[in-house]
Order: structure tokens, then sequence, then C-alpha cells
């Protein structure tokens, strides 16, 4: 084309758009250039690879994409982590995390690390072989409590609050307010058959209670 195109001029746009004769935006037929930068096209098949800071749509299909943010209906994924919500991504609606460090989402969300879930004013959360449950909120931030992970010989360990823990294999042992030891194991009490005696402290075997 010359420099005196109508349409284009060297390589600028002259007109704000071209288009194919069929084309409409809604629903959208066809295909449009404007000069702003915007296009539109039905349907595209590309070589290569596509690059953008946000992709937005119903579907997706490839191999690799390449991107900072991916907004769903329901979801967003960046680099701090992928979050979902119950309905458009909102201020107290984030319902689950996956992240590899606590913070604040787009919508002023505070998240835990790890896979998490999040209910009114409690949280748990998986992460790296334990699981915590903490409370608070989405727009106060959250506080870490109990603690429940295993270690490599199957032991279950329960933290309470930072401090006192329950180990629990083929013996119970018990951690915290100065209160340690190893229990005999299970059926061999000592004492009689309503009481016994578990590191020096007494058991209620009758009444069920067991006052540590």
């Amino acid at each position: 084309m010359t420099p005196g195109n109508p349409v284009v001029g060297g390589t600028v746009l002259r007109r704000a758009a071209i288009q194919s004769p069929n084309f409409t935006p809604s629903p959208l037929a066809g295909w449009a250039i404007n000069a702003d930068g915007t296009a539109y096209f039905a349907d595209v098949t590309a070589e290569g690879t596509i690059t953008a800071s946000t992709f937005t749509g119903n579907a997706i299909n490839g191999v690799t994409i390449t991107g900072s943010t991916f907004d769903g209906t329901n979801f967003v994924i960046n680099s701090a982590g992928a979050f979902f919500y119950s309905g458009t991504p909102a201020a107290g609606n984030l319902t689950a995390s996956i992240a590899s460090a606590a913070g604040t989402d787009g919508e002023g969300n505070n998240y835990v690390a790890g896979y998490a879930s999040y209910g009114t004013t409690f949280a748990a959360a998986l992460s790296a072989g334990f699981v915590v449950f903490y409370t608070g909120s989405l727009a106060g931030g959250w506080t870490p409590g109990a603690q429940v992970e295993t270690d490599s010989g199957g032991d279950l360990i329960l933290t309470a609050g930072g401090s006192g823990s329950i180990q629990l294999d083929s013996a119970v042992v018990f951690g915290g307010g100065g209160s340690t030891g190893t229990a005999q194991p299970a059926g061999v009490p000592t004492g009689g058959p309503n009481s016994g005696t578990f590191a020096g402290h007494t058991h209620d075997f009758d009444g069920h209670t067991h006052p540590l």
C-alpha cells in the first residue's frame, strides 16, 4: 500500500479500525483491529508463545501458558498462590487458598500458608506434613492454635497453643505445664481396678475422668 492509502499510511492505521465485512462485537463474528490497540477475533490459531499480564475467558486450552495473573469467575491464580471464592472474588468470601507464605489477597482477605480452608472465625491449613488450626477472620488476620503432625515413626503429635503436647504411639507421652512422662501400656495401670497411676498422675477409670 502507498502512503496515500486511506486505510494505512506506511505502518500507521489511519482509520479508527479495520474489520471484516461480517464483524459484530456481540455476538462476536468476524474480526476487527482497532487503532487503540484492541482487537477482536472469533477464533485464533497461534504457533509459539502467547504472553499476557492477564487472561480472562471461559476456557484456556494448551500445553504452556505464560502470564502473571489468571482471573476466573470465582478464582484468582497469581505469583502469590491460588485463591478460591464463594462467588466473584470479594472481601469476606475467600473459601480456600494455596500459598507458600501468608499474606493478603487483592480483595483484602488475609490468608495463611499451605493448603487452607476458611470459615467465619476459623481456618485450617495443611503444610509440609502438619495441619495447623487458626482462629481469627479474613478481615482481621489469623492466629495459630492447635497443630497436628506425625513423625517418621508414624506417631501422632498434637500440640495445643504452641506449648502442651500429646504424642500417640505404643505409649502416650504428655507434655507441657510441667507434666511429662510416658504412660504405662494400655491395660496395665498400677493401682486398683478403677484407678491407676500414669507417670505420677492419678487417673479415675471408673468415672472416666483423667486429671493431669
